[in-house]
């Protein structure tokens, strides 16, 4: 028999613990993984892409064709596979035109490769740059190229962009018509 005077012994509820759902364990493991990969790889600097040609491949009406040689520099320790790519060249902030590729090529690690692409634009685009570029006095021409590259292995796209500036000949001023 319990002594009078002791208080009677209440019971706790036991701790429960949440209910794990096989979803729940694979989505936690899933934000684990990738939070602990996306900080263990550096993120990598773009490639260097700029243009070392452009060539008229086809002048039509509607649409002109060019054959554009890209230079793409890579200052890594491993080489950069590329899938595939796409490109947009602008001449003074205005787009000249554009395109994409599908032919995989190889980039060596602290290396470069030349690489040939058509470009497509049309000729009121490139009518309304040279009459631009006419008018200036000191004309200079700024041109540049941005993109995705499409890696091996990399589930993103790796953005490029390049710009550079061209001084063209100074025009010299028109004679009179009564000079002439």
């Amino acid at each position: 028999m319990a002594a009078p005077d002791a208080a009677p012994v209440q019971s706790m509820p036991a701790p429960t613990r949440p209910h794990l759902t096989p979803l729940t364990v694979v989505l936690s493991a899933l934000i684990i993984a990738l939070a602990v990969g996306c900080g263990a790889t550096p993120e990598r600097a773009p490639p260097r892409v700029s243009i070392a040609d452009i060539e008229p491949l086809g002048i039509d009406l509607f649409e002109q064709r060019y054959v554009v040689t890209l230079r793409i520099e890579n200052a890594h320790d491993d080489a950069l596979r590329v899938k595939g790519m796409s490109y947009l060249i602008r001449l003074n902030g205005e787009e000249f035109g554009r395109g994409e590729s599908a032919d995989p090529f190889v980039v060596p690690a602290y290396g470069g490769r030349v690489v040939q692409l058509i470009v497509v634009s049309d000729l009121m685009r490139l009518l309304e740059q040279l009459r631009t570029l006419a008018r200036e006095p000191n004309p200079r021409l700024r041109y540049g190229i941005e993109g995705d590259l499409s890696l091996e292995g990399a589930p993103a796209k790796m953005p490029y962009v390049f710009e550079d500036e061209l001084s063209l000949p100074r025009r010299s001023p028109r004679p009179p018509m009564e000079a002439i």
